[in-house]
C-alpha cells in the first residue's frame, strides 16, 4: 500500500511539473535580465532570470513540492528562497504569477475536459491554490452567459443548443470533482458559492429552454437538443445536493 501511495504521488508530481513547464516556459523565455543603467541608485529595477524563475516555482508550493524542491528548480538554496520570500517585491510577483497560473489552468481545462486524465490533473494544481477551482468556475461562468446570449440572439440555429449542452454538461462533471476536491469540511462552504453564483443563470437557461421545446413552432431537431439540456440541468441539481 505505501509503495502504490509513493508511485501515485509520484506520478501526479510528474504530471503537475509537466502543467507547470508549459506554462512557465514562454514566460521564462520572454524574461529579461533588468539593467541599472538611467534607474537612480535605491530604486528596483526588477527581477533578474533567476529570480523570476524563482517567482514562478512559487506557485507550485504545496504538499507536492517544498521549498527545497523549488530552490533546486531555481538552482539556487533554500535559504536564498527563504529570504527572497520576506522582499515585497518578490510576494508582489509570486501574487501575480499565481493569478496568471490560475487563469492558464482554468482556460485549458475549458478546452480539454473531455480528456478525464488531463482534467484531473489541471483540476489537482488549482485545488493546490486556495479557492483556485473558483476561478475556473467564474471563468465557465462568464463563458456560460456568452453562449447562452448568443442563443438567445438566435434560437432557430440547433448549433447553440449544441454549444450550450457542451456548456451544461462541463459544469456536472465540474461540479462533482469541485466538491470532492475539498476537504469534507469545507464542501458545505463551496456548495453555497456554487447555489449562490451559478444556481439563478441555470434557473434562466431551464425556462427559456422549457419554453422554447414547449413551442409547437420549435422544429424536432432543436427540441431534442433542448431536452438533452433539460435532462444535464437536472444532473446539475443534482450533483449539488
Amino acid at each position: 500500500m505505501v509503495l502504490l501511495y509513493m508511485e501515485a504521488h509520484e506520478h501526479t508530481r510528474t504530471e503537475v511539473k509537466k502543467v507547470w513547464e508549459a506554462w512557465a516556459a514562454p514566460r521564462l523565455a520572454k524574461h529579461q535580465d533588468p539593467e541599472r543603467v538611467g534607474t537612480p541608485r535605491g530604486e528596483p529595477i526588477g527581477l533578474s532570470r533567476k529570480k523570476y524563475h524563482a517567482v514562478q516555482t512559487q506557485v507550485l508550493h504545496s504538499k507536492l513540492f517544498s521549498l527545497a524542491d523549488l530552490a533546486k528548480e531555481s538552482e539556487v538554496s533554500p535559504v536564498q528562497i527563504r529570504v527572497w520570500r520576506t522582499e515585497a517585491e518578490f510576494r508582489k510577483a509570486v501574487e501575480e504569477a499565481t493569478r496568471d497560473f490560475l487563469q492558464y489552468l482554468s482556460e485549458e481545462a475549458l478546452k480539454v475536459w473531455h480528456d478525464e486524465m488531463v482534467f484531473d490533473i489541471l483540476l489537482y494544481c488549482l485545488s493546490m491554490h486556495k479557492d483556485g477551482l473558483l476561478t475556473l468556475f467564474f471563468k465557465w461562468n462568464k463563458n456560460a452567459g456568452n453562449i447562452f446570449n448568443q442563443l438567445i440572439a438566435n434560437i432557430n440555429d440547433v448549433q447553440n443548443y449544441k454549444l450550450l449542452f457542451d456548456n451544461m454538461a462541463f459544469i456536472v462533471v465540474f461540479i462533482h470533482k469541485f466538491i470532492k476536491l475539498h476537504p469534507i469540511e469545507e464542501r458545505i462552504r463551496v456548495k453555497a458559492v456554487i447555489m449562490g453564483e451559478f444556481w439563478p443563470h441555470i434557473q434562466k437557461v431551464l425556462n427559456v429552454i422549457l419554453e422554447i421545446v414547449a413551442n409547437r413552432d420549435t422544429t424536432d431537431e432543436i427540441k431534442e437538443e433542448g431536452k438533452k439540456i433539460i435532462t444535464t440541468i437536472a444532473l446539475c441539481n443534482w450533483a449539488i445536493s
